[in-house]
């Protein structure tokens, strides 16, 4: 979630300077088993496909997603 951040830092402020505190909504596809608990949170219930990332099983993936933009200072929800 971490990267993803990166580069919607390096997309919104550096190339395209959207990041003015204008708050944009953003949206993401994560294409691996969850258990959807409302419309803006999830929680991983396995990896597949190969992947296999300490941390994150059972844990709320939007949030994390929302945490590590919230780290770099980006207007996005």
């Amino acid at each position: 979630f971490h990267h993803i951040a990166e580069c919607l830092h390096e997309f919104m402020g550096k190339e395209h300077l959207l990041n003015t505190g204008i708050c944009y909504p953003l949206g993401f596809t994560f294409s691996f088993p969850c258990q959807q608990e409302s419309l803006a949170s999830a929680r991983l219930t396995t990896w597949t496909k190969g992947f296999n990332c300490s941390g994150v099983v059972n844990e709320d993936v939007v949030k994390l997603l929302q945490d590590a933009i919230d780290e770099k200072h980006i207007n996005a929800k």
